[in-house]
């Protein structure tokens, strides 16, 4: 633009923001992505015959000095070194991408309220995607926030199939899963760049643990070692143990092994950057 053009300064910016109709952007996306589809460029990775969309939150902004004027703005208390708090405006929200070949495409947004959580939030923005987008995925991934039953059945009601990360300690079903893996089999495979990771997984079906969600569920684990080099007479392995909940039946995931889907999400999206490797599904 030139050393000498003048820039509009940050509160222009926001006014001009805060006045943009959202169903308009929200339209012109919904339109951009199905002539992306007629033209054979926004086509869904599928494994095993499934294509995924992974549904996560994220904060965009916060300030102490001012809220954002409209009902998106959500307060919260933070301490202060003096042992008082102090108050701090933020907004958040939750944004489903399709996972693709090679990149991954947004598909919606939608914003989380004040006095509700993550996961409403996320509901709200399903069932409106599942209306436009509905033919695009089987699939919801999420992490350990979305392993709650009312999730598992709204998707499941959806006819969409769901995994999400297992990671609270307290409950149940951890314990009885790790009650039962000395006696599950489990499987290696070799993964990652030149297959330095090796992968051990145990897929343990029909537990009755989690009741809420008015099926059995399965969970699969995985264990991965890697040996990073640090230097040239020096090794070290590194481990990361991952657990994913699954419904057993009544949403189909039958027949799956344990595999790797791993969406290239921050080179195409940096605000999704990061968000979830998760279980692939492979018949």
């Amino acid at each position: 633009m030139g050393r000498r053009a003048k820039l509009c300064n940050a509160d222009t910016l926001g006014r001009r923001s805060s006045a943009i109709d959202v169903e308009s952007i929200r339209t012109l996306l919904l339109n951009a992505n199905q002539k992306a589809r007629r033209n054979k460029v926004l086509e869904p990775l599928r494994k095993g015959g499934y294509a995924a969309v992974v549904v996560d939150g994220h904060e965009i902004n916060c300030s102490y000095l001012r809220g954002f004027g409209d009902r998106t703005c959500l307060q919260r208390e933070i301490p202060q070194k003096d042992g008082s708090k102090r108050t701090q405006y933020y907004q958040r929200l939750v944004c489903a991408v399709l996972v693709c070949d090679g990149h991954t495409q947004l598909l919606d947004m939608e914003m989380q309220l004040p006095g509700e959580g993550e996961v409403v939030s996320a509901l709200r923005l399903l069932e409106r995607i599942s209306v436009y987008y509905g033919h695009l995925f089987d699939l919801v991934m999420a992490d350990g926030l979305y392993a709650q039953a009312p999730f598992f059945k709204a998707v499941m009601k959806m006819n969409k199939h769901v995994i999400a990360v297992l990671k609270d300690e307290r409950r149940d079903l951890t314990e009885d899963v790790r009650l039962l893996l000395p006696m599950v089999e489990s499987k290696s495979f070799l993964r990652g760049k030149n297959n330095k990771t090796k992968v051990a997984a145990w897929d343990i079906e029909g537990l009755t643990t989690w009741p809420q969600v008015g099926q059995n569920v399965r969970v699969v684990r995985t264990e991965e070692t890697r040996t990073v080099i640090r230097q040239a007479h020096r090794k070290k392995n590194s481990h990361r143990v991952r657990s994913r909940l699954v419904p057993s039946n009544g949403c189909g995931l039958r027949h799956c092994r344990a595999r790797r889907l791993i969406p290239k999400i921050s080179s195409t999206s940096p605000i999704i950057g990061g968000i979830l490797r998760t279980t692939a599904l492979t018949s």
